[in-house]
């Protein structure tokens, strides 16, 4: 992930087994050597695939730790006043199940977040879902994208770019180049979408 500015980049660093997030700062036109996340967001677990809000305040992660529905869980930290990450919260039965969802990413203000899941009602493999997230009530119902982007084959970590209406993924559908390619999609406008 990297964040709004483009002067962090978060990285997922380790042996397998053990990876966990760290940052790293563009310092002149160099990247500093990334440095471990602190708080509570490593444990003796993998942490994976992470996505920033806008304003660096949030945190959204997948992690095999204990505590979790099974598998790989999405999880979520915030800063606190002392400037430390804020303990772990998983999003819930309602986006986490026994099976592993992987590959978070915001869109919509962070208003919607996108990821992958093995779990609730896939065509096959991973499919992308989406979850509005709610200041109250937290991440709502886990809906499919449905086809074109999910298949019955695996398809991560979708990556929406509203100012272009592009939205960008990867997928081992048939008909590609290798294991996982990179696909781009046009995103449809709401009908009901005020102009700005």
């Amino acid at each position: 992930a990297v964040s709004a500015d483009g002067h962090t980049l978060y990285l997922a660093q380790g042996p397998l087994g053990n990876a966990e997030l760290k940052m790293s700062k563009l310092v002149g036109e160099k990247w500093t050597t990334p440095v471990a996340l602190g708080g509570e967001i490593n444990s003796k677990f993998q942490e994976v695939d992470m996505a920033i809000s806008s304003d660096g305040k949030t945190i959204y992660f997948s992690s095999d730790r204990e505590g979790g529905k099974g598998g790989f869980d999405i999880w979520k930290s915030t800063i606190g006043k002392d400037g430390e990450w804020g303990p772990a919260e998983n999003l819930g039965d309602l986006v986490n199940t026994k099976f592993n969802e992987i590959s978070p990413s915001l869109s919509n203000g962070g208003k919607m977040l996108y990821f992958s899941s093995e779990g609730h009602n896939t065509m096959g493999g991973y499919d992308i879902f989406y979850t509005r997230l709610e200041k109250k009530t937290g991440a709502g119902n886990a809906i499919n994208v449905g086809y074109p982007l999910s298949t019955c084959d695996d398809d991560f970590y979708f990556q929406a770019v509203p100012l272009s209406r592009k939205g960008y993924y990867t997928s081992s559908r048939i008909g590609g180049k290798g294991m996982q390619d990179i696909y781009e999609v046009l995103i449809e406008r709401d009908p009901n979408e005020v102009p700005v």
